[in-house]
């Protein structure tokens, strides 16, 4: 029986089976013959009497993929010169020949080739010239495919298998996961081989509360040359015809790519296939073990060998992740049970395919014994199941090559982000303003503003922020906080500002900050009446949640840390925003808001619905007040993102 699935390919196929004739190309040699034949066409004219060389005949064709076939083209030159010919983009597959006025072309495409192709030819007869083109069509002739799917094996399928002019790429791996990209989308896999070759989808990278997996199926009709002709179903009846090639995609096309983590921020790292160069992968990576996930911070330069992929030189991660595995073992020896803790250790890297922008690799850690476990390596055999625990594992990461742009003048009352990562200024007022990627209103080409919003009284304190064109890009200074910053498109055409920083250990590291959302002009209440988890490797790796779930009848639950209720309120805002307000337990939002305790009032601005969840603007104000009676406010602006839940939340973490 077929599987039914859904969103990935949906939509996504439109347009495959269109071939190119870029790739593989050679400029052919120039044939000429004599030829007599008299007719005209637009040319270029070294006399205002002589005239190009035209074609007699219709420059269409259509041919069929796996089968060699020729056809002849007839020439003339009105004035009766010898004609020489040449094609500049010749594919591999297709040949010609030029005697007197016949123009032979021999093709044998294979299913690569499928789709439309355009040849063009330079006809002349040494004084005029013409250009033409000739279109081929390779079509791919079904009756020379079984009526019934046939059976790869598991070692015929493990591999990668891509086609760039249709946007595909598949990446089976011997442990039944995977890689797979159709067009601008891509995703993780499990597969399982039974005829069908059947995959169920996720998110990469995602460990918690992700978007809804999907299953995909491929049924093959014919395998030639490691070319693979095969239906990719779009549901149980709907299916699009591909063509996919066995062999590494391995060019990396861009010098500096980003993380795809659905963050306002995300590290960017510099990666090369070059042996005489260094590479720096930055990023977070997902590990675990049985039911425990956790996001891992590494920065790691690293060596490139053809034969042997990427070679980590600092496999430790970030001394900001904590111990992030602890278990309890019984001696087998002693009867005993003993906890033992763990650190991840990243210790390789391995390019997966590159293709355009998109880079995937398999990073391999392990967990590594504390230094304060005190176990000899000689005991390791006797705490039953020990020696599985240290055993190397692989998680996917996913990179996007970013184009850097030059800096245009920033136009008066724009808007824009990603100036700040996290920084503080001491109000006039005595409050404290917390800037995370805060938007800023641009006044002049130097010179700009911020607004500093209580959200409990409603007071309103503007902070300057000037610029200055600088060696390597821009710097901004707000209040004694200053940094230089460079511009740059990210894999999904947002901007962003990219800041590098050097450590006092001389680590290197670089970070991309969303500039620029398009508001969304259509926002109603019911885009807030859902269930929002925030997602953030902070959190996760701390062992805190926050889920946010706005009720209909005003009240809305917030799960933060140990919190949870009903224990707040929201309301809907004219300019179609949404603020919560916790804790609340009054009837009214008003009533709550006049409370003299700890307070946090939140506005939530909805930018950009996607499928795995929400991007908000958020502005906050927490008030804390001291068992001494006195208050510390601080307002906080930034950009969120939310996963939207499917019913339930899951509020575990780590």
């Amino acid at each position: 029986m077929r599987l039914i699935f859904s969103s990935i390919v949906l939509g996504l196929l439109a347009g495959c089976g269109g071939g190119s004739s870029n790739d593989n190309q050679n400029t052919a040699p120039s044939v000429a013959a004599a030829n007599s034949s008299s007719t005209n066409s637009s040319s270029t004219n070294s006399s205002s009497s002589n005239r190009a060389p035209i074609f007699n005949s219709e420059r269409n064709w259509s041919v069929i993929a796996n089968t060699e076939t020729s056809k002849v083209f007839t020439l003339s030159d009105a004035d009766g010169d010898e004609i020489s010919a040449q094609v500049d983009n010749l594919p591999t597959w297709l040949s010609f020949s030029l005697e007197g006025s016949n123009l032979t072309l021999v093709a044998k495409p294979t299913l690569s080739e499928v789709g439309t192709h355009s040849i063009a030819v330079t006809l002349s007869d040494g004084e005029s010239s013409a250009n033409h083109n000739i279109e081929i069509t390779v079509e791919d002739d079904s009756t020379q495919h079984a009526e019934d799917p046939i059976a790869l094996d598991d070692d015929t399928l493990v591999g990668t298998w891509s086609n760039a002019d249709e946007g595909l790429l598949f990446y089976f791996a011997e442990d039944k996961s995977g890689l797979g990209k159709i067009k601008q989308t891509n995703f993780a896999f499990s597969w399982d081989n039974k005829g069908t070759i059947e995959l169920q989808t996720k998110e990469v990278e995602c460990f918690v509360n992700c978007s809804s997996a999907d299953l995909l199926s491929i049924e093959a009709f014919s395998l030639s040359d490691d070319q693979l002709r095969a239906k990719l179903f779009k549901n149980e009846s709907e299916y699009d015809w591909i063509t996919l090639t066995k062999g590494d995609v391995k060019e990396l096309e861009y010098s500096e790519y980003s993380e795809q983590r659905l963050s306002d921020y995300v590290n960017v790292s510099e990666l090369t296939t070059s042996e005489t160069e260094m590479s720096r992968f930055i990023g977070y990576l997902h590990v675990n073990y049985g039911d425990y996930n956790q996001w891992v911070s590494f920065n790691d330069e690293a060596d490139y060998r053809a034969t042997t992929g990427f070679e980590l030189l600092d496999t430790r991660v970030s001394a900001s992740t904590p111990s992030v595995l602890t278990l309890d073992f019984e001696n087998k020896v002693t009867q005993n049970t003993k906890s033992l803790s763990f650190r991840t250790h990243i210790t390789a890297t391995k390019l997966i395919a590159a293709v355009d922008d998109y880079a995937a690799f398999e990073f391999t850690y392990q967990f590594k014994l504390d230094a304060y476990s005190f176990v000899a390596k000689d005991e390791i055999e006797d705490y039953v199941g020990l020696a599985e625990v240290l055993e190397p594992r692989s998680s996917y990461k996913i990179y996007r090559g970013i184009t850097f742009l030059p800096f245009s003048n920033l136009s008066a009352n724009a808007k824009h982000g990603g100036f700040s990562t996290t920084w503080f200024i001491d109000l006039a007022s005595g409050e404290r303003f917390k800037g995370s990627n805060a938007r800023v209103s641009i006044n002049s080409g130097n010179n700009a503003s911020l607004v500093s919003k209580n959200l409990i009284t409603g007071d309103e304190e503007p902070v300057e922020v000037t610029f200055e064109k600088s060696f390597g890009g821009l710097t901004y200074k707000i209040d004694n906080f200053s940094k230089t910053i460079s511009y740059a498109e990210l894999y999904d055409n947002r901007k962003a500002f990219i800041y590098t920083r050097t450590d006092p250990a001389k680590k290197v590291f670089s970070n991309a900050y969303i500039s620029q959302f398009i508001e969304l002009d259509k926002v109603t209440q019911d885009d807030y009446l859902k269930l929002f988890y925030r997602d953030g490797t902070f959190l996760n790796n701390k062992g805190f949640v926050e889920i946010v779930y706005p009720l209909e009848n005003g009240k809305a639950v917030v799960f933060s840390d140990d919190a949870q209720s009903p224990n707040g309120r929201w309301k809907f805002e004219d300019d179609n925003s949404m603020t919560l307000i916790t804790p609340c337990y009054e009837d009214s939002f008003s009533e709550c808001l006049n409370n003299d305790g700890d307070l946090t009032v939140v506005n939530y601005k909805l930018m950009q619905k996607l499928d795995e969840g929400y991007w908000f603007k958020q502005l906050r104000t927490d008030r804390e007040v001291s068992p001494q009676g006195l208050i510390l406010t601080s307002n906080t602006e930034s950009l969120e993102f939310m996963r939207t839940c499917k019913g339930t939340c899951n509020a575990s973490s780590n």
